[in-house]
């Protein structure tokens, strides 16, 4: 996929995964977004280019919120992140599976404020 992160596109065009999030864990104690709440209207986006051995091999770094070792992927703060795929592009939102035909656009919307009693 060819990946445009706020008007600059990224080097290559082959990952392993590409992942955006706005907090920075995604449970079961893992961490993959420590830079997520860096700054206001913004996310972490994650292209990672290295083989998935060279990524297990993170996983530790990873769920202690460490950055992954420098060399094994693009590791940005952004506001758009748009992945234009050769074909159909299977993407997942909070546990739900999707697909896309054309190009996925990601953004940051408000933020909100949950009040509880």
């Amino acid at each position: 996929a060819k990946v445009t992160c706020d008007g600059q596109v990224w080097p290559t065009d082959d990952y392993l995964a590409i992942a955006a999030g706005t907090i920075d864990q995604i449970g079961l104690g893992f961490r993959p977004f420590p830079r997520a709440g860096e700054r206001a209207g913004r996310f972490q986006a994650l292209g990672i280019t290295c083989p998935i051995s060279a990524f297990l091999a993170d996983m530790g770094r990873i769920r202690l919120g460490k950055p992954m070792t420098p060399g094994k992927t693009n590791d940005t703060l952004a506001t758009r992140l748009e992945i234009a795929p050769d074909e159909k592009l299977a993407y997942m939102i909070d546990g739900d599976l999707h697909e896309s035909d054309g190009p996925l656009r990601i953004g940051v919307g408000p933020r909100l404020r949950i009040v509880t009693s």
